[in-house]
């Protein structure tokens, strides 16, 4: 008899429903700019000059490339806030025949964004794998400026974790404008999660290396006037301030906001998702063009929001379009059209907050303010005490120290610290993600891309990949384990044709670590796609991070077969139904989960009613079990054979006064293709009644099973 999973689902729990405090690793903090250099910064090359608020940059051809440079960009990666700013004096004459960089690197790979004269913006990424490409490159009207004296700053926000990204700049300081958020363009997944990036991911560290800014010269025309040059069209752009800080960000790069305290629970069984719902036919600008400030969720790549027609539109070119009209509206090679929304859980206190009174051991080394280092002014100082005060803790006065030299905190006097930090822990309960779009423009196979609609958590995501042949898949990562793979396999739905609204459905149950997947087109009724466990035999968190769609470009497309899809609504609950529709004891979505028939009571056929098997007996309802029923019936009744059992791979025979259990035991590294394991009298062991097989740890297969009977 096969035991359903569901009887085993602690194991699956304990590997699953991993409780995970939200931490990151910590970048160094430094802030350069004329008045408070960063002493790890300095100023190299020819033709610049230090002034009062900023460093003045100009280059003459075969003279050494005027720069600003950190030799360490950070002691340790993690989540962190780049800031770059400087003046463009004169640029934007192409005779300059110059490009301003700023650039930026670490073990995993590195930015340079390239400003050149004619006006254009571009952000280069190389991930040390040979294959270097523009994340954006901003032409034509989206050029940031094409007259010469602005101010211009680059704001870049990565998330190590889920190694994803954000990029914006501001010129004169007005409101960032946003160029390119998510993973890299041509990851192979619809978004990079730990254990599971992309072939060219921004991998977790792009910032121990260095930092530069740097006035490059590439024109003939800026000889000196000795060989020739013409001195009046020299490039010149002042550096005014660069600047590193630690931040603690989700995917996209975007601040992690701590649900509010309603969700914060003291009992597991209480833990859920926090739930949303967009409706993408009203959640835009006004007629005023006044943002609805409602809005939760983040686009990126091509898109259109149609307030008339009640559409988000999601447009996706290839590199090769021609068509100058159609690419002013589209850009092609910009980044992936997607739209994705953060996702908060509910949290628990693993570890309460406790206060001390006294000196904090934790307090050593120099006090900082504000990220920095403390100077001593000499109204700080209590000579009759001998004590410094800042803020409200007084420290010993180091000895032989005056105003102007670095505090080292000697804590003088008690005071209550926190000496035990308070620790919440993510917890996830039941939940339904909902996501529908319409097929403006996809099923034709010229249009070369792929749907993608993806749920990411701290255990990996779950991602169904929609083709323009109409085939579907459904992939899931399992970042713990490094298991990653299809758990259905691409499949042809002729129902999913232009025109036509599918909505996808995926339906966690937590308590046994299972989900269920449905479609259904134009509102019909649900269609079951996958139920079940996944790679590694559990799903756990793939929820808590973010959601996301988009299109995923894999061909060349002529121009009249642009892809289009238009997203219509997206939602989140932690309620489920509790319908049964054939009345057998276990809900839809439990019969969802496990495979078995919303309108039969026994969905095998065996006898045993599916809420038998699977909350009495413990036994597949999927698997005929009436071979062995009858075998148990008989063997009751006292008129069964041993020798009836049927064939499979665990035998009973007779040798003299005793009997043979024989097993044989299959493998697999799919779930899908089995075969006998292999195994010697070394590699099989008895401990405590029970025997105990050996595997060899370089083997690929993580499934096992004693079918048959």
């Amino acid at each position: 008899m096969t035991l359903h999973y569901k009887l085993k689902y602690l194991l699956g729990l304990a590997l699953s429903l991993s409780l995970l405090t939200n931490t990151y690793a910590q970048v160094d903090t430094w802030t350069w700019n004329t008045s408070s250099t960063d002493s790890g910064v300095s100023v190299q090359g020819d033709n610049v000059v230090v002034e009062a608020d900023y460093v003045t940059a100009t280059h003459i051809k075969d003279t050494s490339i005027p720069k600003l440079w950190r030799g360490s960009g950070s002691a340790n990666a993690g989540d962190f806030i780049l800031r770059a700013k400087y003046y463009v004096e004169n640029l934007h004459d192409p005779n300059t025949g110059a490009d301003m960089k700023v650039s930026f690197g670490g073990s995993t790979g590195r930015l340079e964004f390239v400003h050149n004269a004619s006006g254009s913006f571009r952000c280069w990424h190389s991930g040390g794998t040979g294959n270097n490409y523009n994340l954006f490159n901003l032409g034509g009207d989206s050029r940031p400026s094409t007259t010469d004296g602005y101010m211009m700053e680059i704001i870049v926000s990565f998330d190590s974790d889920s190694s994803t990204i954000t990029i914006e700049y501001s010129v004169d300081d007005a409101a960032p404008v946003l160029a390119f958020r998510g993973a890299t363009t041509d990851s192979t997944d619809a978004g990079v999660v730990a254990g599971t990036k992309g072939q060219n991911g921004f991998g977790d560290d792009i910032i121990t290396g260095w930092a530069k800014f740097e006035l490059f010269q590439y024109g003939n025309s800026q000889r000196d006037a000795a060989n020739g040059g013409d001195l009046t069209q020299r490039p010149e752009v002042h550096f005014y301030s660069y600047s590193l800080e630690p931040a603690d960000l989700v995917y996209g790069g975007v601040p992690y906001v701590a649900p509010a305290d309603p969700w914060l629970i003291t009992d597991p069984a209480d833990a859920a998702v926090i739930e949303f719902s967009e409706d993408f036919t009203s959640a835009y600008v006004d007629e005023n063009g006044d943002v609805n400030e409602d809005i939760t969720y983040t686009m990126s790549g091509n898109y259109i929001q149609d307030t008339s027609a009640g559409t988000m539109s999601l447009f996706d070119l290839n590199n090769s379009d021609t068509d100058a009209g159609r690419l002013a509206q589209y850009p092609a090679g910009t980044a992936e059209p997607k739209w994705f929304q953060s996702i908060q859980v509910t949290e628990i206190i693993t570890t309460a907050e406790e206060t001390s009174t006294g000196d904090n051991p934790d307090t050593v080394g120099a006090v900082q303010v504000d990220g920095a280092d403390y100077l001593i002014t000499q109204d700080d100082i209590d000579a009759g005490t001998g004590t410094v005060t800042v803020g409200e803790v007084s420290y010993v006065l180091p000895g032989g120290a005056v105003a102007g030299d670095t505090l080292e905190a000697t804590e003088a006097d008690d005071h209550e610290y926190i000496s035990v930090p308070e620790v919440r822990t993510e917890y996830i309960g039941d939940y339904k993600y909902s996501l529908t779009y319409k097929l403006a423009n996809h099923r034709d196979p010229n249009t070369g891309t792929d749907i993608k609609v993806s749920i990411f958590g701290n255990d990996g995501f779950l991602q169904i990949v929609h083709n323009s042949f109409g085939d579907v898949r459904l992939w899931h990562a399992n970042s713990n384990a490094g298991m990653n793979g299809n758990i259905v396999n691409n499949t042809r739905i002729d129902a999913f044709q232009d025109g036509v609204e599918i909505t996808w459905n995926f339906i966690y149950l937590a308590a046994y670590d299972v989900i269920a997947v449905t479609y259904s087109v134009d509102g019909g009724a649900e269609v079951p796609f996958f139920g079940g466990t996944g790679n590694g035999g559990v799903i756990g968190d793939v929820i808590s991070n973010f959601a996301e769609v988009n299109l995923f470009k894999w061909g060349s497309n002529p121009i009249d077969a642009i892809a289009e899809i238009q997203i219509v609504s997206a939602s989140l609950s932690s309620s489920l139904p509790t319908t049964d529709s054939d009345g057998d004891g276990l809900t839809d979505v439990d019969e969802l989960t496990l495979n078995t028939s919303l309108s039969s009571t026994d969905t095998d056929g065996d006898g045993l009613s599916d809420y038998d098997e699977v909350e009495v007996i413990g036994s597949d309802p999927t698997a005929d079990d009436s071979l062995l029923i009858s075998y148990i019936n008989d063997q009751s009744s006292g008129g069964a054979d041993p020798s009836l059992i049927p064939d499979g791979s665990v035998t009973l025979s007779q040798n003299g006064d005793n009997f043979e259990l024989v097993l044989s035991v299959e493998e697999s590294s799919d779930m899908e293709t089995f075969s006998t394991m292999t195994m010697t009298g070394s590699d099989v062991t008895v401990e405590n009644n029970s025997v105990k097989i050996t595997i060899d740890g370089s083997s690929d297969k993580g499934f096992y099973r004693i079918s048959g009977n």
